[in-house]
């Protein structure tokens, strides 16, 4: 079995090996994958980080041969919490990437602003700040920072984002890791029995009129709730669901709330 990492800012995953196909999810810049097919352009990727798979561009990829892998796998990665410039600074090929918050920083080396990845060193725009456990004050603060990102199936970063790939990047920021899908994201956690036991950081889960769960929110103070939906937003929240103002309707039917901390 073959390995694999992102060296590109965003790399899209698709359910089919044409750019025509849905996309199911993405990868960041340093997530890891495994390989486990090759046809005519394109590989069939695992992702290491929540088992999400489909097929990748293979120019859009990395391979890593067993050296490197490991090399990598010997350290645990440094989580980008906000939007990053990396500056290439290996002559004579000097360029920026931008990086999405999730992405996965190798080789920092005690330098919180320089790294390694794979042979190349690059400088950040800003020191990285490595947090020290997680709280429902900096998972609330991680959320804001999507605010207005645009909705996009598939999508997981403040560039386009689904529920699902929102909240799975917000915990991700804070030392969490959560399933891909929504689905998979609400057999986490423990079930509340009552709104009024919520707590913000917490998550609710909302279903359509077959009763399958569609949608999850994360819930903030004062009956609040920050979403993907059109876009990131914040919508007043009850045991009814999710309430828009200026539609003066409610857009969501909530299922159940999950705490996950």
């Amino acid at each position: 079995m073959n390995f694999g990492i992102s060296e590109c800012s965003i790399v899209p995953v698709r359910k089919d090996p044409s750019h025509r196909t849905e996309m199911s999810t993405q990868i960041l810049f340093g997530e890891r994958f495994k390989i486990f097919d090759k046809i005519k352009g394109w590989v069939y990727v695992e992702l290491l980080f929540d088992g999400s798979h489909g097929w990748v561009e293979n120019r859009s990829i990395k391979e890593l041969n067993t050296e490197e892998y490991h090399i990598l796998t010997d350290n645990e990665p440094v989580i980008l919490p906000r939007i990053s410039v990396a500056q290439s600074i290996d002559l004579p090929l000097l360029y920026e990437i931008i990086l999405m918050p999730g992405s996965e920083i190798y080789g920092m080396t005690g330098k919180k602003n320089g790294f390694s990845f794979i042979g190349k060193d690059y400088k950040l725009d800003h020191s990285v700040e490595i947090k020290s456990g997680t709280s429902r004050d900096n998972i609330i603060e991680t959320a804001k920072t999507y605010m207005n990102s645009p909705y996009l199936w598939g999508g997981k970063s403040p560039c386009g984002t689904d529920c699902a790939g929102f909240i799975q990047m917000v915990y991700k920021i804070n030392g969490i890791s959560l399933p891909r899908d929504v689905g998979q994201q609400l057999v986490k956690g423990i079930s509340l029995s009552f709104v009024e036991e919520a707590q913000p950081g917490d998550l609710a889960f909302f279903d359509d009129d077959r009763g399958q769960i569609k949608h999850v929110g994360l819930l903030l103070e004062k009956n609040q709730i920050i979403h993907a939906s059109g876009n990131v937003r914040i919508d007043k929240f009850d045991h009814q669901g999710i309430y828009r103002e200026e539609s003066d309707q409610y857009t969501h039917k909530l299922r159940v709330v999950k705490r996950i901390l």
